[in-house]
């Protein structure tokens, strides 16, 4: 089952093309892109297939064109879910736009395939002139990642590594569209290295470590739908882990060693660093 909602304009990513016609002199291109290629059931995806000519400047995006170079671009979409539509009827500008809806009822989770097959009418003849196709993937599962950040962090640190007793934030970033009548219930329950738990009604949870070490931050993550699309309310889930480290901050350091160094000649020093639980004592090389 496929909805169709309206015409999107922004997409990234690429797919296959199929040449027809003439291809010494009036061959067509189409690239075909998608965003999200991984979306969760009863969300939207978004196509765009960009069609491009050999030997002719297309008009972008309804820009109006001289009678000379009047040329109209019909679209026809289906997926190898069962899914067909012919959309637009008829435009004139080089992209054709597709955005399309997979309700939970009626799909399942898999990896699709959508193909455009692309027409042109000059002066009252209908001619197809290329094809294209892309993947997709449908997912039981939301879909999204976490991010962890602390803030103020002016320090030059390694990456994912935070200050010991300082507020850290851990933040799910959703990827899916979904699509609604009415509010989602989001319900986060977050688990800090199986030590600290949270439950929050927004897609964000502060916390505090104060001994260095290697840490892990998981979210277990529940979304009901309802809407007069819904014949049962919906219940989606997800499951999110990140690796992060706690560092402590430097209280003291003192550097000790001349001042004088010759060029390509070992050089000696040693440097303490005291931190607020622990004394460290390393002495480098450099040449």
């Amino acid at each position: 089952m496929l909805w169709v909602l309206c015409i999107f304009p922004f997409f990234v990513d690429t797919g296959g093309t199929e040449f027809l016609g003439d291809l010494k002199d009036n061959y067509y291109t189409v690239t075909l892109e998608v965003v999200p290629h991984m979306a969760v059931l009863q969300s939207t995806v978004d196509f765009k297939a960009i069609i491009s000519h050999k030997n002719q400047q297309f008009q972008i995006d309804g820009a109006s064109a001289s009678d000379v170079n009047k040329e109209y671009i019909e679209c026809k979409w289906s997926d190898d879910a069962g899914n067909s539509l012919q959309f637009p009827s008829k435009v004139l500008r080089n992209v054709c736009h597709l955005k399309s809806l997979y309700p939970w009822e009626g799909n399942e989770a898999a990896t699709y395939t959508m193909n455009v097959t692309v027409y042109t009418d000059i002066l009252g003849e209908k001619k197809q002139v290329a094809k294209g196709s892309t993947n997709f993937t449908l997912t039981d599962q939301i879909n999204g990642h976490l991010k962890v950040s602390q803030h103020d962090n002016h320090l030059v640190l390694p990456k994912n590594t935070f200050r010991a007793g300082e507020g850290i934030m851990a933040e799910f970033q959703k990827e899916d569209n979904l699509y609604l009548h009415e509010f989602p219930f989001y319900e986060y329950t977050w688990l800090v290295s199986d030590s600290e738990e949270g439950v929050t009604f927004m897609p964000m949870y502060s916390f505090v470590i104060s001994k260095p070490g290697v840490y892990n931050v998981t979210l277990n993550l529940s979304v009901s739908l309802t809407g007069k699309d819904l014949k049962v309310p919906v219940n989606l889930t997800g499951y999110y882990w990140k690796m992060f480290y706690i560092n402590e901050a430097i209280e003291t350091l003192n550097f000790t060693g001349t001042t004088t160094a010759v060029v390509d000649k070992p050089y000696m020093f040693s440097i303490t660093c005291k931190c607020r639980s622990e004394l460290s004592n390393n002495t480098l090389f450099l040449k």
